[in-house]
């Protein structure tokens, strides 16, 4: 039962973030519509722009997967409470984060 609700919350999230807009629209990661072939696509036409105009490229990319255990979660809840999520899902989250 807990993993239905948490993939329902996580639908409520998806779809507020995007009707909301609270995420830059260089955002690809999870979120419907947005593959890994569009990001490659950006990072490409961007490198290749950036070449166009002399410029120097630099990268730098991070695996943070195990990153997530470590998050400060009332920071992310906090941070939730700035971008006007709902009282409801914020209480949800806080609730599961805690225990």
């Amino acid at each position: 039962m807990g993993k239905v609700i948490s993939t329902v919350i996580t639908d409520v999230l998806v779809y507020l973030t995007i009707r909301h807009s609270l995420l830059p629209p260089k955002c690809f990661r999870g979120l419907p519509g947005h593959t890994m072939t569009d990001l490659l696509l950006y990072l490409v036409h961007n490198i290749k722009n950036a070449w166009r105009r002399k410029k120097v490229v630099t990268i730098i990319f991070l695996d943070i997967a195990s990153a997530f255990p470590n998050a400060m979660t009332d920071c992310l809840l906090l941070n939730m409470k700035r971008l006007r999520y709902p009282t409801e899902i914020i209480d949800f989250f806080g609730t599961m984060l805690h225990d």
